[in-house]
């Protein structure tokens, strides 16, 4: 079926339908379309433990709390990072989107399986 938070390339950039209720995406939404478990502390089967961690970053700056939470806003760059903490050095903090992009948002590199 059809999913109003979607990718239409491998370049990792969602599309958001305008016109679907809530209003407010989440991460949380993203990854039960791509049936990737999310929480606290694991993606798909990876889980924290021995120092390796999940953070999430929005446009650079780490996200406190459930990453299921994060709000998904068109122009953001996001960043979900598992392994040690420190990696990698530097998290993007902004996505020069292609021209002609309509309202869009960057999720690291990720695309839908």
């Amino acid at each position: 079926g059809f999913s109003p938070i979607h990718t239409h390339r491998d370049d990792g950039i969602l599309h958001l339908e305008p016109t679907w209720e809530p209003l407010e995406l989440t991460l949380g939404h993203l990854f039960d379309v791509w049936q990737v478990r999310l929480t606290q502390d694991c993606i798909g089967g990876h889980c924290a433990d021995g120092g390796s961690t999940l953070r999430v970053y929005r446009n650079g700056v780490l996200v406190a709390g459930d990453p299921r939470g994060v709000i998904i806003t068109a122009g953001d760059e996001i960043a979900v990072v598992f392994g040690q903490p420190g990696v990698p050095a530097d998290v993007p903090s902004s996505y020069d989107f292609p021209p002609g992009y309509p309202p869009v948002v960057d999720i690291g590199g990720a695309a839908s399986p």
